[in-house]
């Protein structure tokens, strides 16, 4: 089948790359367009266990580490400033990596050549028929593809059009932003800033940067429509430290490319992942919050389990439903764990947010070690079944 079959990505993220470059491998020929013009700025990410273990696999996981930092432990401390307890990335486990999305976005696009993703096309019909798909973008072309994949995020044009599902919206109530600033002297860990009901992360970057992640905020917190700055200075006006000296140097962002990105926070849970010859993957099947750096690690798990799947050589349907069959478990467990770390996320009295900074100096390593060790140094490749190993191809 993979000799016959013509793929459609439609989505240049990093779930899009991503699974061009698992498709293209298997010998799988894959289109990859994109209808924003020029590919978004973006902030920072952390790359969990598993993000680094698929990527070692695809071939660039040297490539990421060099142009990123490898983490060895993170630090949680109150919103004053003081420590609470540090976790150890145990030399068992895969690399913990902090880079630039748009550095790893080159880094992908780097590795899916001759492939090139087409910006600026806008799908304007999607037409199913017996044998695939007919697509016909904004200037009028058409093709025909074998397979479409909607890698297009939580705002899935795939998602509404051809699944016939309703667009889907963040969890109410909170909000956050990101942007990267100049890293404070001294940071050289990963800092976690917990206050009442707020979170601010500092994740040091490569060139003296810093990849800042201010949220969740409960949104009542903030004025309606205020500017990003103004916004952070309010939400976060009782937090030291590192967090309090980023905060102030904020006015210095002025290039684009380190603007400050509002987040909203989701959980999206489609009923089917797949129709006929129709299939979705990474956030625009099943978007996490992100407090176990999650959405890119089972974004890369789904490409390497769907190309091999369709690399079988059985029907396209039979494989779509094999990749969804074998992915909603685990992908459910990812859902679970980090909605129940958003979920601890509540406003608290005095007295009761004295017991919580309690509580987490003593119990706050071990719950961060469980919630990551079975999601970051395991992998769809291993349940013993050869043909979903990503190298098996």
């Amino acid at each position: 089948m993979k000799s016959e079959l013509r793929v459609l990505v439609v989505g240049a993220g990093l779930a899009g790359l991503a699974l061009c470059h698992a498709l293209s491998r298997r010998g799988i020929a894959v289109d990859l367009v994109e209808r924003d013009p020029v590919p978004r700025p973006g902030t920072g990410i952390l790359l969990a266990g598993n993000a680094m273990r698929a990527l070692d696999e695809m071939g660039i996981g040297r490539e990421v580490r060099r142009a990123g930092r490898v983490v060895s432990e993170f630090r949680f401390a109150t919103a004053e400033g003081d420590a609470l307890f540090e976790v150890a990335v145990p030399g068992a486990w895969p690399d913990f990596v902090s880079i630039e999305r748009k550095v790893l976005r080159a880094l992908l696009v780097e590795a899916i050549a001759p492939i090139v993703p087409r910006n600026g096309c806008v799908i304007e019909r999607f037409v199913p028929h017996a044998d695939g798909v007919r697509i016909v973008d904004g200037e009028g072309r058409s093709a025909d593809y074998g397979l479409v994949v909607g890698a297009d995020g939580v705002h899935s044009q795939v998602a509404v059009d051809l699944l016939g599902d309703a667009p889907t919206k963040p969890i109410p109530g909170r909000i956050g932003w990101r942007f990267v600033a100049d890293c404070p002297a001294g940071l050289e860990h990963p800092l976690y800033q917990v206050g009442n009901a707020r979170t601010f992360l500092l994740h040091p970057l490569p060139n003296g940067r810093v990849y800042c992640g201010a949220g969740p905020v409960p949104s009542h917190c903030v004025p309606e429509g205020a500017d990003p700055r103004i916004a952070l200075r309010t939400a976060f006006q009782d937090f030291g430290g590192p967090v309090s000296r980023v905060i102030h140097g904020l006015d210095s962002i002025s290039n684009p490319e380190q603007s400050i990105i509002p987040t909203h926070y989701w959980q999206i849970d489609r009923a089917r992942w797949s129709k006929a010859r129709v299939v979705l993957v990474g956030d625009a099947a099943h978007a996490c919050v992100p407090t176990l750096a999650q959405g890119a690690a089972m974004a890369f798990e789904d490409a390497q389990v769907l190309s091999a799947a369709l690399a079988r050589g059985d029907s396209v349907e039979h494989a779509l439903a094999e990749f969804e069959e074998g992915r909603r478990a685990r992908v459910r467990e990812a859902q679970s764990a980090s909605l129940q770390r958003l979920q601890r996320t509540v406003e608290l009295d005095d007295r009761q947010l004295m017991i919580r900074d309690r509580v987490l100096a003593r119990v706050g390593k071990e719950q961060l070690e469980r919630a990551w060790a079975n999601l970051a140094t395991s992998g769809p490749w291993d349940a013993g079944d050869p043909a979903v190993h990503p190298t098996s191809g």
